[in-house]
C-alpha cells in the first residue's frame, strides 16, 4: 500500500508554522515613536524584555549603580535613542523596567503621524489639532524654547505622554513613555 506523500508535507508544513516563533523586529532608525515607546519596545518592559522586543543590546554608558534612574541606550549609537530606567529605590512599581523612551538631535526616528527632529511647531500643531500644549521650555525659553506636550484624549493613553522639544520653532529632541517620567525635565537628576 503506498501513502500519499502530499498530505504528509502538507501536515509538515502546518506542524512546521506551529513551532516556528517570529523574529523580533529590530529597532532601527525607521522605527517609530509612540506614546507607550518605540517600535516593539513598550514602557514597563525589562531591559531583558525590550531586548528581546526589539533585537538589540542595550548598555549602561560610563559607570555608576543601576540603584537610582538611569539610562541605557542601544549598543549601536548611531539610533541616538535612549531609554530611561527607573532603578530600585524609586519608592516606584516600575523599578528596574523601561519607563522612557528619549529621542535626540542626530536621529532620524519619527511618531507614527512623522513627526520628527526638525519638525516645525506649526507642523505638530496640524499633525495632532487641538492636543498639544505649548509651555516655555524651562531651560531655553528666552531663546524661544518650547515644550509641545501632546494630550491624549482616550482615558487608557492618560497614563503616557509626548513632549517635543523646540528651539526657534523646530524640534531638538523629544521623549515619550510614562507621564511621571517624561514629564522629569532634568532627566535623572
Amino acid at each position: 500500500m503506498k501513502i500519499p506523500s502530499k498530505p504528509v508535507f502538507l501536515s509538515l508544513s502546518w506542524l512546521a508554522c506551529l513551532v516556528a516563533t517570529p523574529a523580533a523586529a529590530q529597532l532601527t532608525q525607521n522605527a517609530q515613536i509612540y506614546l507607550d515607546g518605540i517600535g516593539s519596545i513598550q514602557a514597563g518592559m525589562t531591559i531583558t524584555e525590550a531586548e528581546q522586543a526589539g533585537g538589540i543590546k542595550l548598555v549602561k554608558p560610563g559607570s555608576g549603580d543601576r540603584r537610582g534612574c538611569y539610562y541605557i541606550q542601544p549598543l549601536n549609537a548611531a539610533l541616538d535613542v535612549e531609554f530611561m530606567v527607573f532603578g530600585q529605590g524609586q519608592g516606584n512599581p516600575h523599578h528596574d523596567r523601561i519607563v522612557r523612551v528619549d529621542i535626540n538631535q542626530s536621529s532620524t526616528i519619527t511618531t507614527r503621524s512623522g513627526a520628527g527632529i526638525g519638525t516645525t511647531e506649526a507642523e505638530i500643531k496640524a499633525m495632532y489639532p487641538g492636543q498639544i500644549k505649548v509651555t516655555g521650555n524651562r531651560y531655553t525659553w528666552q531663546s524661544g524654547g518650547n515644550d509641545l506636550t501632546y494630550m491624549p484624549r482616550d482615558a487608557a493613553d492618560k497614563k503616557y505622554s509626548l513632549i517635543f522639544e523646540t528651539l526657534n520653532g523646530k524640534v531638538t529632541q523629544f521623549r515619550s513613555g510614562l507621564a511621571d517620567a517624561v514629564a522629569q525635565v532634568e532627566r535623572c537628576r
